[in-house]
């Protein structure tokens, strides 16, 4: 007999990055306090202060120093990834490995802004439309035609070789 899938929504970074632990607390205490839904954050060095407040919730669980191939499975199997950022540094590569490898992606606009990705992730602004589109897409199953297009749309926009075509012709028209 097939054993059903287990839904829970996924933060992941590296946890000794000031930025990522205050993303993780501020799930925690303005998206998740509320929504007991299976929640997991996984990462690198977990401080103590996050471990003892993610012991608090009982839906909450840590995994703290992922292998790779552990991460990977985590992002693979989580219903949502769940993102925000706190600045706008840039393309980040946790929401990009995410959007290759996992489904539903929500995120801020300082996540995304001027990437490209806008389109692939679902975009939230305050801790209740957060909360509200956790659970909404929490049930919303992600195709596998959905899943195709991202891929291309992906493959299309980080391609290495035609992306160093179009620099050469930029010095060498």
């Amino acid at each position: 007999m097939k054993q059903a899938r287990v839904l829970f929504c996924l933060y992941h970074g590296n946890l000794s990055v000031n930025e990522n632990e205050e993303a993780a607390l501020w799930l925690l205490q303005h998206v998740f306090n509320d929504l007991p839904l299976p929640f997991v954050i996984a990462g690198k060095n977990p401080s103590v202060k996050l471990k003892k407040i993610i012991a608090a919730f009982p839906h909450v669980r840590l995994v703290s120093n992922p292998s790779n191939d552990e991460m990977i499975n985590l992002i693979r199997q989580a219903q949502i990834n769940i993102l925000p950022s706190f600045n706008n540094t840039g393309i980040k590569l946790k929401l990009l490995f995410a959007l290759f490898n996992g489904r539903h992606c929500i995120v801020n606009t300082a996540g995304v802004i001027g990437s490209g990705l806008e389109n692939l992730c679902v975009i939230a602004y305050t801790a209740p439309v957060y909360e509200a589109l956790v659970q909404e897409f929490y049930s919303e199953p992600f195709s596998g035609e959905a899943c195709k297009a991202r891929q291309m749309y992906l493959y299309d926009l980080y391609n290495n070789s035609k992306n160093a075509q179009e620099i050469m012709q930029l010095f060498w028209p």
